[in-house]
């Protein structure tokens, strides 16, 4: 990354946790990642993998460079384990000099803790740091027993959190082939078999998927991805925590958008017999509101029919044509 006529590389970044810059070009270096939230994500994204290991000779930038060089191309989509053995691999290959490696923590001195949502009867759970998660039914959350000090976690399903803000210990959750990564915000996650979606209601959030670039969103905005395919989208979602408040609101929102919400947030299958339904639209607010309540409004005002088969409502009727 270029700014202004210094290039901040690998090279530079590692002359610079390697303790060998000038204090000038060091002071310059730390007062741009004040001022630029894309270098300060490169950065650290860069300082994460530099952390496992421990270079006890320091060589010459030009040999950084080609060092790094190597080694980006021996890594690339691997996982952080892998990368730390191949990068001490290259090291000695380049530089002549012994390397020495950080214990890789909690797969050694720390166990995971494992929080399904099923163990808890409100679906909130307070994290070490302070920060709030709400975890989806279905889910589970796994982080490490240092967790306020090393705040990454894992994700399998959905949750919302409410992140409190330490900068100097960024919080990440790992999706599997991608992270989310922040500050103090808070935001809605939902992964499941590669599909992964982020909704920021506060603050700013960085997305990264394998082999791509970090992707800031900052509030209202919203992502997914699917086969590979980022997207995105600013608006303001009222319903981002409605499965766990029960208060849902609509404002002239299409009827089959309407039943996907509601059946998101009572954990609930609709199966919509009729095209129409796409172009209805509803205006109307419940809260705390049982399913049934609501599929009884929703009736009357459209005048359809509900059966329930099993855990499924179908839906028929014709009310919009």
């Amino acid at each position: 990354m270029d700014k202004g006529n210094i290039k901040y590389d690998e090279a530079f970044m590692a002359e610079y946790l390697a303790g060998q810059m000038e204090q000038s070009r060091s002071a310059e270096f730390e007062a741009a990642l004040k001022n630029d939230i894309e270098l300060k994500i490169d950065f650290e994204l860069f300082e994460k993998e530099w952390q496992q290991i421990s270079l006890a000779t320091l060589v010459s930038e030009d040999d950084l460079t080609d060092a790094w060089e190597k080694q980006k191309r021996r890594i690339v989509r691997e996982s952080w384990r892998s990368k730390l053995v191949k990068v001490g691999v290259a090291a000695v290959l380049v530089f002549g000099v012994t390397l020495a490696f950080l214990t890789i923590r909690n797969e050694v001195t720390n166990s995971w803790v494992t929080v399904s949502a099923d163990q808890l009867d409100d679906k909130k759970y307070e994290l070490p740091d302070g920060s709030i998660v709400y975890i989806y039914p279905g889910s589970t959350l796994k982080y490490q027993e240092d967790f306020a000090q090393n705040r990454n976690l894992e994700l399998n399903g959905e949750a919302f959190f409410d992140v409190s803000r330490d900068e100097s210990h960024p919080f990440v959750i790992g999706l599997g082939d991608a992270q989310v990564k922040v500050l103090g915000t808070s935001f809605n996650v939902a992964s499941s078999n590669k599909v992964h979606s982020v909704q920021v209601k506060s603050g700013k959030v960085a997305y990264e998927l394998e082999g791509n670039k970090p992707v800031l969103l900052t509030k209202n905005m919203n992502l997914k991805v699917e086969a590979g395919k980022i997207s995105m989208v600013e608006r303001s979602e009222p319903n981002i925590l409605s499965w766990y408040n029960k208060s849902l609101s609509f404002e002239d929102t299409p009827l089959t958008e309407v039943f996907d919400v509601v059946g998101h947030a009572y954990q609930h299958e609709f199966k919509l017999e009729s095209k129409s339904f796409s172009s209805c639209r509803l205006t109307a607010n419940y809260e705390q509101a049982t399913l049934k309540d609501i599929k009884q409004a929703i009736s009357k005002i459209y005048n359809l029919q509900m059966k329930e088969e099993g855990e499924q409502t179908i839906v028929t009727g014709d009310p919009c044509e």
